[in-house]
């Protein structure tokens, strides 16, 4: 797919929109898909291009952060998009680059998706010097306006939250508003990424011992991040004596203030400030931790949380709206209300087994997964293809062609792209389907759903065509082969037998015709029949109607006379037991084959026992006299020819001719 993500920040800018962005991009790059970027860059000149970069040129507002507002108009590069054959806009703000993105969507016809980042109504007061509250309700209901004009003008609205969702649907937007929370990329602080090494310098960096825990904070130093709680709460983790130390990584205004507030409580010991530190190397921070903590109640995503649930650390924090799906007391960490209540959230910590631990652990990267980047794309992909599918809603028939039993049918979408649709003649009826009609996108999708049927159908026939079928081969087939569901195949099925192409009584006539001239007997070719699902009142009729009882001895017959040739090397009264035995897999009855084997032609074998004994002796004795001599030697061989079914006298008889050495090699 091809993207064009419209945004008015972009890097270097540093700012929430901007992780949004950049996350966003990423990940849809990360999946394959073609990703351009129209952005604002300070200046009065002419467009920039930076490899799928665009930045236009704009005003910096200083007063609102640094953001560039620049001009809608941007013919020329409206003409150069166009070449690039984008499938979708994603845009990110409303204003500037914001009505240029609509402009794009509507000249190259093709679906906008945006994402409502800024509550305006929380910034009227840079419009309201006076403070006035009529001037204050007037900005609001301007920005309400607004913001219903610019989500009804987008295919589809992402809201980050569901209290922004909330504010949309207040301000009566008609388009649908999906919330898709900002996705992270927590692959780099999953904590198969440790690196011992790394675990050890780091500890030794902040002179933490074998034995002692490494509670982390990552983030500004701030006033409003409420630092100075958790080294209240120290001093008591100082009495109680607890194995534990706490580690600073950022930096911040109220550094210097807080490190003499540790010097002044004398918990230089407990608590450690490392200073700022590169984004690069914080995951290693979090990955060497043992646990993390923030008293601040000012966070809006929680963002230094997710990361530490990502790296499976128990966290610590003050209760606050913004981490209640995150902090789940006792499962994912504890929750603290004041400074005395921390030191007792750690001990309870700190005396976890190592399998209250490890389910933990287990639960904190089990809450973080909806923040993914995965997740986060695959819910964008979701919204993406909503937008598309709404966009893209007509379809026109181009043409029918006929073969077999069905037509293939050739749609046209708005932007000339072919469908090839088979369908069976009464969905051709049905559905009023001719040259140039226009059905909708469900029409599609129900079509779609049929031509399943269809191809499963000619399936069938090309398997039918081969040789013929039971009515259970083919439903094995359907239900193995296909993923309809059971009525679509019933549905086959009845057709099938309607046309007379499977028909388990002309099967089971067929097949018992060629397994006699196999020479099988009724009870085999019986149990071939059941096993390919023949019901039992066809085979017995089929089998009592087509095998009459002297053709069953006929060739109970030949089949004995055929295979009795293969038994070699037995006494006669053993080939008659092995050569029943094969008549009775071959499905012939007891009665038949008692019948039948006083007929079989065995030769001369009956009348020249004495010289098959003599080979089979002599068969023995090559066998066994390289291992045996003497008496062992004659025992061996006369067990042997006992086992081949011949007479204790006979065998006794030719080995008394025999000259036999007393000495053994054993």
């Amino acid at each position: 797919m091809k993207i064009g993500i419209f945004t008015d920040t972009y890097t270097p800018d540093i700012n929430g929109v901007v992780s949004s962005v950049v996350t966003l991009k990423n990940s849809l790059e990360k999946n394959g898909h073609e990703v351009y970027v129209v952005t604002t860059y300070p200046g009065l000149l002419k467009i920039q291009r930076e490899n799928n970069v665009f930045r236009l040129p704009g005003i910096e507002l200083k007063f609102l952060y640094g953001y560039v507002v620049t001009s809608p108009l941007h013919l020329s590069l409206v003409d150069e998009l166009d070449q690039l054959q984008l499938d979708l806009i994603h845009v990110h703000t409303e204003f500037g680059i914001g009505i240029f993105a609509r402009i794009v969507a509507k000249s190259l016809n093709i679906p906008l998706v945006s994402t409502y980042h800024t509550t305006y109504e929380d910034y009227t007061h840079y419009i309201n010097f006076l403070k006035l509250s009529s001037i204050d309700e007037i900005a609001k209901k301007a920005v309400a306006n607004l913001s219903k004009m610019y989500g009804d003008s987008s295919t589809e609205v992402i809201a980050p939250s569901e209290k922004t969702k909330e504010m949309l649907l207040r301000y009566k937007i008609r388009s649908n508003v999906h919330v898709v929370p900002t996705g992270l990329d927590l692959d780099k602080f999953n904590p198969k990424n440790k690196v011992a090494s790394k675990v050890t310098t780091i500890k030794e960096e902040c002179g933490i011992k074998e034995d002692t825990k490494m509670l982390l904070y990552v983030g500004r130093i701030a006033k409003e991040k409420a630092i100075d709680v958790i080294i209240e709460g120290f001093k008591e983790v100082k009495e109680k004596k607890l194995n534990i130390k706490f580690v600073v990584v950022g930096g911040g205004p109220d550094l210097e203030g807080l490190q003499k507030l540790t010097t002044e409580y004398d918990l230089q010991d407990y608590i450690v400030f490392l200073g700022r530190r590169s984004a690069d190397v914080v995951a290693d921070y979090y990955l060497a931790a043992d646990a993390f903590i923030s008293a601040s109640l000012s966070e809006t995503q929680g963002v230094t949380f997710i990361e530490a649930l990502a790296s499976a650390l128990p966290v610590f924090a003050r209760k606050d709206d913004v981490i209640a799906d995150l902090v789940l007391d006792g499962k994912t960490g504890y929750y603290f209300d004041e400074e005395k209540s921390l030191a007792t959230c750690l001990n309870l910590f700190l005396d976890l087994s190592t399998e209250e631990l490890k389910r933990m652990q287990e639960c904190a990267l089990e809450v973080v997964k909806p923040y993914d980047m995965n997740v986060f794309y695959d819910k964008i992909m979701e919204v993406y293809q909503s937008s598309i599918d709404l966009y893209r809603n007509q379809f026109k028939v181009k043409a029918i062609s006929n073969k077999n039993d069905y037509v293939t049918v050739t749609f046209t979408s708005y932007n000339k792209k072919e469908t090839k649709i088979m369908i069976n003649i009464d969905s051709l009826i049905k559905h009023g389907l001719r040259k140039d009609v226009v059905v909708t996108k469900d029409t599609i999708d129900l079509l779609l759903k049929e031509e399943s049927v269809v191809k499963a159908y000619d399936a069938c026939l090309k398997k039918i065509v081969l040789k013929d079928r039971s009515r259970k081969e083919m439903y094995d087939f359907l239900t193995q082969k296909t993923s309809l569901d059971i009525e679509d195949i019933n549905n086959i099925i009845e057709k099938l037998e309607q046309r007379g192409l499977i028909d388990d009584y002309k099967y089971a006539k067929g097949q018992v015709y060629n397994l006699n001239l196999l020479l099988q007997g009724p009870f085999k070719i019986s149990k071939f029949l059941k096993k390919k699902g023949i019901s039992i009142d066809i085979i017995e009729e089929v089998v009592n109607k087509e095998i009459k009882e002297e053709d069953e001895d006929k060739h109970a017959l030949m089949y004995a006379n055929k295979v009795v040739s293969t038994i070699k090397g037995k006494s006669f009264k053993m080939k008659k037991i092995l050569l029943k035995e094969k008549m009775f897999h071959q499905g012939f009855s007891k009665d038949v084959i008692d019948v039948v084997i006083d007929k079989v032609d065995f030769g001369a074998d009956d009348l020249n026992q004495m010289n098959t004994l003599k080979k089979v002796v002599n068969k023995a004795y090559k066998r066994y006299s390289n291992k045996y001599k003497g008496s062992k030697l004659r025992n061996n061989i006369f067990r042997y020819c006992l086992m081949q079914g011949f007479e204790v006298e006979d065998i006794y008889s030719i080995l008394n001719e025999m000259e036999w050495d007393d000495e053994s090699k054993n």
